[in-house]
């Protein structure tokens, strides 16, 4: 019986190994991932139109909070990133209330009204802020300097500004012919106020 057992935990032991090698998130370890800021102030009052008068309107009902981020790739290999997804919770008398969004990247280009299919495509040793030229919505082009802000709305009412939410960058890195040979594994966490 004790030889059994230790067989058994001997072939856990070898799978486990066997998972953490290679596993799904081995390039997504040479990507860092931060949020700006991470304790971002929520407005509570104050509804505003971003891009009033164009194609790509849009109203900012309260509650609200600015959210910049700052990705880099050295992974050895070239990530596409579609998009952020938001969940968060805050509590209201006494209960949990949620939140979940994600952004869609068209819906961020300046007043032009262009649109673009993700947020960037990040090279090998690139990072990601932001679109050097808004104007024309040139995704492929990466901004070392100015930080894409997006107005993350439609926070539920909460009895306080707190909000704990993870933040996950979704995507995938391809190989030299663009094919997609991993799942991009990158999260981060905000705590409003």
């Amino acid at each position: 019986m004790r030889k059994n057992l230790l067989g058994v935990l001997s072939l856990i032991f070898l799978l486990g190994g066997l998972a953490q090698c290679g596993g799904s998130s081995a390039l997504s370890g040479d990507v860092k991932f931060k949020v700006q800021p991470t304790d971002p102030v929520v407005v509570t009052k104050g509804d505003f139109t971003l891009n009033p008068g164009l194609t790509n309107e849009l109203v900012i009902k309260a509650p609200w909070f600015e959210y910049r981020s700052s990705v880099e790739n050295k992974s050895g290999k070239t990530l596409y990133l579609f998009t952020y997804s938001f969940k968060g919770t805050g509590v209201k008398n006494g209960g949990t209330v949620t939140y979940e969004a994600t952004i869609d990247p068209s819906k961020s280009c300046d007043t032009s009204g262009s649109t673009r299919a993700y947020l960037a495509v990040i090279p090998d040793g690139g990072r990601y802020r932001g679109l050097a030229d808004l104007t024309g919505c040139d995704y492929t082009d990466l901004d070392a300097d100015n930080y894409e802000t997006w107005y993350m709305y439609g926070l539920p009412e909460a009895d306080t500004a707190f909000y704990n939410i993870n933040v996950t960058g979704e995507g995938w890195f391809v190989d030299s012919d663009g094919v997609p040979i991993e799942r991009l594994n990158m999260f981060g966490y905000i705590t409003t106020k």
